[in-house]
């Protein structure tokens, strides 16, 4: 084994490397920003528009519950609700997403919820939701460049391109995928526990055969909604900071700053690579750097929030279900 690969083992060099790189792209996107143009931009707060904000924060985070809720097995909707609210917080503050296994890990423990199966379903509900961000980029990419867009346009028609391969055949290619991880598991002693891991996401992939029609439009009716909620939720942020730069300009800057946030980063959560992409997002659309710099730090304080108040709702609700479930167990003959 590599130096490296030992060093990055330790969880203080892990943490150290993910501060490393936020405070690397925030100082890129700060450095250029001209203090009293940001300061003027800052001092346009509208409050009701932050209403508007949280509003529209709740109804995403009520759809997407939605979304797993319908392709969970026995797990009651104020369950998943709190765990995806559990998970939009984790996802937010640790590195490389790890934070998805927040959803998973609820589920099973207040629930019963089989780990596996909902770690298919986060990782269906995720393919379709960068599935739905690429055509909206491709669409909101072409309406503002034309069709003599050049690179940008190839790129993102390729990319939506090969996203809908991968859920057209999302079983199959899953399939083969676990089972070539399966040989190699068991082929190396030291791995040999993660076969019986691996035998179980087999098995929840097998069961998405039981999906049917209504259910699959269910699943690409309430990703969409998402997606509009979301972008409105874009909108109402920059709206707070009197930025008003239109719908198309919000839908290449969101995207963006999605497609940023849906990368792996070894980063703190998505700090900095949301910043950067929403500023290269927006600036590329017309607007200007400082507004962008501005909207991009308060959609990231905001939102970060918005999802700690969710989560701490969430939580507290999770334990004072199960002190309830706990007397109910004790006091019962």
């Amino acid at each position: 084994m590599s130096a490296l690969k030992v060093l990055l083992r330790r969880p203080a060099v892990r943490i150290a490397l993910a501060v490393g790189v936020s405070t690397g792209l925030l100082a890129l996107v700060l450095g250029r920003m001209d203090l009293a143009r940001a300061w003027d931009h800052a001092q346009s707060f509208e409050p009701v528009w932050l209403g508007v904000a949280a509003l529209c924060s709740l109804g995403t985070l009520l759809l997407r519950a939605q979304r797993f809720h319908a392709l969970a097995e026995r797990a009651p909707f104020d369950v998943v609700l709190c765990g995806v609210a559990v998970q939009n917080f984790l996802v937010r503050v640790t590195p490389m997403r790890t934070g998805e296994l927040g959803l998973p890990v609820v589920l099973q423990r207040y629930a019963g919820e089989p780990m596996a199966r909902t770690v298919v379903s986060v990782l269906i509900v995720r393919l379709l939701e960068l599935w739905m961000l690429l055509l909206l980029g491709f669409g909101a990419t072409l309406a503002h460049v034309g069709p003599q867009g050049g690179a940008r346009l190839g790129t993102t028609t390729a990319l939506v391109v090969v996203t809908s391969a991968l859920v057209l055949t999302f079983r199959a290619w899953m399939t083969r995928a676990l089972a070539l991880a399966r040989r190699l598991c068991a082929s190396a002693p030291r791995l040999s526990r993660g076969v019986e891991v691996i035998d179980r996401l087999a098995a929840a992939v097998r069961d998405t055969d039981r999906l049917g029609a209504a259910e699959r439009l269910r699943l690409g009716l309430g990703t969409a909604s998402v997606a509009v909620t979301q972008y409105a939720l874009f909108g109402a942020l920059l709206a707070i900071f009197g930025v008003r730069p239109g719908l198309l300009a919000v839908l290449v800057g969101g995207t963006a700053a999605q497609l940023a946030s849906a990368v792996p980063v070894p980063s703190v959560g998505n700090v900095g690579p949301l910043e950067a992409a929403w500023v290269a997002g927006f600036t590329w659309v017309g607007v200007d750097f400082d507004a962008a710099v501005v909207t991009a730090v308060g959609c990231q304080v905001i939102t970060l929030a918005f999802a700690g108040a969710f989560a701490l709702t969430a939580t507290l609700y999770l334990a004072r279900a199960q002190r309830g479930r706990d007397d109910a167990a004790r006091g019962a003959p």
